[in-house]
């Protein structure tokens, strides 16, 4: 798949399909180092421990303040524990 370079202030930008993207489980904040290999540009994605992909922060942070109170524990331990991936096809 080819794409463009674009330019954010005064750095360039690579923008990732989303197919891509969620295939790797990225989303915005990801954190991902950058190297050269034998002149070609290396991505590797860092925080794979099990991000949660489909949600913006805003849309979990409603869901969360509909809890009742009693789920806030369990939620605390789910978030301790790990999330594990979901999909558009999850919610």
């Amino acid at each position: 798949m080819q794409t463009q370079i674009g330019q954010y202030g005064n750095s360039l930008t690579l923008r990732i399909p989303k197919p891509f993207a969620k295939d790797l489980g990225l989303a915005k904040g990801s954190e991902v180092d950058l190297r050269l290999e034998d002149g070609r540009l290396v991505i590797e994605v860092l925080n794979k421990e099990k991000p949660i992909v489909g949600a913006s922060p805003g849309k979990l942070l409603k869901f969360v303040g509909c809890l009742p109170k009693e789920n806030f524990k369990e939620l605390d331990k789910i978030i301790s524990d790990g999330c594990e991936r979901i999909d558009e096809a999850g919610w």
